[in-house]
């Protein structure tokens, strides 16, 4: 019944169909050199994944329209080169542009888990988020002296949020960092992230400021420099991680 044609079998010439919620692991990567045609087959998947699971339900609290299908997909691009705009904009899905002059705002710092509340466990499960994170900062590979000093100051920032739904923000670390004067690797770490916190690319320092679709969402990046892009994907997978937890504690 909502079997996608993926394309045909090059030897003896069969479409080649897949029920998506047949699958025991239904993932896709699809890969191909720029001009291949990705985006032209993303869009027509895209849409016929929307197409079978019509929105009949309203939400008065959203003012959204969703449907009630536990199968149903919420959708998320990271639009690069605003690729995707037009197909989000005809399914009246939400497009949350990031860059200068915009107002949307994504915390790094908000971790996710799925019961909401902070404990001293997601640090530990997060290090290693920490620590990408910081080695974009820092625009190279962090030494073990840094590490250690990320991982102290991780902890203190997320300290005062234990057992609450709030979260720490960017300009809360560089806080910690700063504050350690008489150390010189904390204060490299702060002069890295003094731009991000207080600088002219603190876009990100702030709480997570917008709703997503529950059936569409595009984040906009094609205005966003190379050096904010990579700190907006790391964000943006972090935060998708948590509306997946949000999603499963619904039974979706």
């Amino acid at each position: 019944k909502r079997s996608m044609l993926l394309g045909q079998n090059a030897v003896n010439n069969q479409s080649i169909l897949v029920d998506p919620t047949k699958l025991n692991s239904p993932h896709l990567m699809l890969f191909g050199i720029t001009g291949a045609g990705k985006g032209m087959f993303m869009k027509p998947l895209t849409t016929y994944m929307l197409l079978q699971h019509p929105r009949t339900m309203y939400d008065p609290a959203t003012h959204k329209w969703y449907s009630p299908e536990t199968d149903a997909p919420q959708i998320f691009f990271i639009d690069v080169h605003s690729e995707y705009a037009e197909l989000t904009r005809r399914f009246g899905g939400e497009i949350q542009k990031f860059g200068p002059g915009h107002s949307a705002c994504l915390n790094p710092l908000a971790l996710a888990n799925q019961s909401g509340a902070l404990d001293k466990r997601l640090i530990s499960q997060n290090a290693d988020y920490f620590l990408a994170l910081s080695q974009e900062v820092m625009g190279r590979m962090l030494s073990p002296q840094e590490q250690s000093m990320i991982d102290s100051a991780a902890y203190q920032v997320f300290e005062p949020h234990f057992g609450k739904e709030t979260r720490p923000t960017l300009g809360e670390l560089y806080n910690i960092l700063r504050s350690k004067k008489d150390n010189a690797i904390a204060q490299d770490l702060a002069d890295a992230y003094q731009l991000y916190a207080t600088g002219t690319m603190n876009a990100m320092n702030g709480q997570t400021n917008f709703e997503d679709s529950p059936y569409l969402t595009n984040y906009d990046l094609s205005e966003l420099g190379k050096t904010m892009e990579t700190i907006t994907i790391i964000s943006i997978l972090q935060h998708v991680k948590q509306v997946t937890y949000e999603n499963y504690a619904k039974g979706r």
